[in-house]
């Protein structure tokens, strides 16, 4: 089977970009892989056996209607290897492959949802993802198949875009990766020095991009109410601060009115050793958004219990009060009462950090998930 991944960037510790790769590898045992793509950290032609063609475009173009200086050279390659299938997950990818696919070439898009309805009061941020939700419904519709990680997905696709999705789990953890027995202390030793902490501090963990829809401003209030009984605490929030420079600017000042500056680490985007590094670093996993496609699990296959709001389809990762705990919505205290309860209790914490990874094993290896893949593409190209 010939099988093209298509999509904007190629950048290990992205989200998407992460599955793409993890797929893309595992794939190409058995079949003809490529990924398409406008920017790539991958500097060589061939990886892992997998085809990595890039079509460069400058940054400011990633966003723009149409990377339109590389629309000519994409229909060419399109039409010349005549891939069996192609795998889209965003605008513009998804919107390009409908356009200049050949007839034969099935598409299979994969939505991950879009929060229109949060944080409007940054105005960019909102307006791009109303442009991108009217985007991929469109490839949505256009497509001969979508696919869905969640429940929450599933139905979110038929109320908005008025098509039936199928649901497969295609956000999964590489295990051999994300392993707590490969992470020594003097790498642990290196973190902490690079990041000033000491052995006395409790961590807590976020990795995201930065932006509004991510509500770390949450993670902010709730760290305010547990500084007073845990001054030992520090936040470390790992990922990208430009996204949207007008929200860390208010998030930066919200830390300075709580007076947090000495309790919170912005790392920045970091590297794939670096990021495993932080998970086993840390001693609970947060994350304070109020919407999510999927929550990702690397922090239960790192065996570091998770506290998240209760809000679809987070309990479809989280497993409450076996792997980490659900919290009410908006409500900051019982969150940070959550939080305070596994900082307090080490054994606790161990006993939820096995629950985790054995659920990963289980659910979420991308091994297991390629393989269900895999299979699924057969049956589209074969019917």
């Amino acid at each position: 089977m010939k099988i093209a991944f298509f999509h904007h960037t190629l950048y290990l510790g992205t989200g998407i970009d992460t599955v793409i790769w993890e797929l893309a590898k595992r794939l190409s045992r058995h079949n003809d892989v490529s990924i398409l793509t406008f920017k790539s950290e991958l500097t060589k032609s061939s990886i892992n056996d997998v085809n990595i063609i890039e079509l460069p475009i400058k940054d400011r173009n990633l966003r723009a209607l149409f990377p339109i200086t590389r629309l000519k050279q994409l229909k060419k390659i399109l039409n010349t290897e005549k891939y069996d299938v192609i795998n889209t997950h965003l605008y513009p990818a998804n919107v390009l492959t409908n356009l200049l696919r050949p007839k034969t070439t099935k598409h299979i898009y994969i939505e991950w949802g879009t929060p229109i309805h949060l944080k409007e009061r940054f105005i960019k941020e909102h307006s791009f993802l109303y442009f991108l939700y009217h985007a991929n419904k469109y490839a949505c519709k256009k497509s001969d198949a979508t696919l869905v990680s969640s429940n929450f997905l599933k139905n979110w696709v038929a109320k908005n875009y008025g098509v039936q999705s199928e649901k497969l789990i295609i956000d999964g953890v590489n295990l051999d990766l994300f392993s707590p027995e490969k992470i020594s202390q003097e790498l642990l030793e290196n973190m902490r020095t690079k990041y000033g902490l000491s052995e006395h501090n409790k961590i807590l963990l976020f990795v995201g991009r930065v932006a509004p829809s991510k509500g770390i401003e949450n993670l902010i209030k709730m760290l305010f109410h547990l500084r007073k009984k845990h001054p030992e605490i520090k936040l470390l929030i790992v990922g990208r601060t430009n996204y949207l420079p007008s929200y860390y600017k208010y998030l930066k000042k919200l830390i300075l009115n709580l007076n947090l500056n000495n309790q919170i680490v912005f790392t920045g985007a970091v590297g794939w050793i670096s990021l495993v590094s932080c998970y086993a670093l840390c001693d609970v996993y947060v994350t304070g958004t109020l919407w999510e496609g999927f929550l990702r699990a690397e922090a239960l296959a790192m065996e570091k219990p998770m506290v998240a709001f209760n809000i679809p389809p987070n309990d479809e990762t989280i497993i409450n009060g076996e792997t980490g705990y659900l919290v009410k919505p908006f409500d900051i205290n019982d969150f940070a009462r959550k939080v305070g309860i596994l900082l307090e209790d080490e054994e606790l914490r161990r006993k939820m950090g096995v629950c985790g990874r054995n659920f990963v094993k289980k659910n979420l290896s991308f091994d297991v998930i390629a393989r269900r893949f895999e299979d699924y593409l057969i049956h589209c190209v074969e019917k």
